[in-house]
């Protein structure tokens, strides 16, 4: 599963990363149909959101691992990790020998990017 802040269209997902299961933050329906199912989140989202919440949607011993920096520090509740034994990791982008690794990763398995350029007068 993957959770970002972007509403990225199913259809496109599915071509990209077929076993990536994008959610849209804040749809409570979905995620409370999603609550357990996930055994990895990869949380993007570097604005203020409920990490409670997507805690919940792992199984349990799933991970959910941040990459993206909030502003303000996130409320975890340790009730959100000890029931299911879950767990929150981050990780920073890093240098240039791991973005070298994923680079390499990516072209041996035929990942490309998706792309798509916008201007600022339509993102507000």
């Amino acid at each position: 599963m993957c959770h970002s802040d972007v509403h990225t269209v199913r259809e496109e997902w599915n071509s990209i990363a077929p076993t990536v299961y994008p959610v849209v933050p804040g749809n409570a329906d979905e995620m409370k149909a999603h609550a357990g199912s996930f055994d990895y989140i990869l949380d993007t989202v570097s604005a203020d959101h409920d990490i409670n919440a997507y805690l919940g949607m792992l199984k349990s011993d799933g991970n959910l691992t941040l990459v993206g920096a909030p502003e303000k520090p996130l409320n975890v509740s340790a009730f959100s990790l000890l029931i299911g034994r879950r767990r929150l990791s981050g990780s920073n982008i890093g240098g240039i020998a791991e973005t070298q690794e994923m680079l390499d990763f990516c072209g041996k398995h035929n990942f490309t990017a998706a792309v798509e350029v916008t201007t600022m007068q339509k993102n507000q």
